[in-house]
């Protein structure tokens, strides 16, 4: 059996964590683990779930994506980040 890579989904906006994870969740080797709303509840969520990547957005309220990346590196090193933002 294959090892499925484990991804944590973090924005603010549940429709673009909707549109991610229909997106992500069509490959059968990826499995979106959990999804987070704010960086402060992505953190919590590294901590517990030791996900492959987080897919994090930029720009969210209590913590931003910049600040979590910074804290899920001290974490967990070798979790991979993505960071995406609508801003140019």
């Amino acid at each position: 059996m294959a090892t499925r890579f484990h991804i944590l989904l973090v924005d603010d906006h549940e429709v673009m964590r909707r549109g991610i994870r229909a997106l992500l969740s069509g490959d059968p080797g990826w499995d979106i683990a959990a999804e987070a709303q704010d960086g402060r509840e992505a953190v919590e969520k590294v901590q517990e779930l030791h996900p492959d990547l987080v897919v994090l957005d930029l720009t969210m309220p209590v913590m931003n994506g910049l600040e979590a990346a910074k804290e899920i590196r001290k974490i967990a090193p070798t979790t991979k980040i993505l960071i995406f933002s609508m801003h140019e």
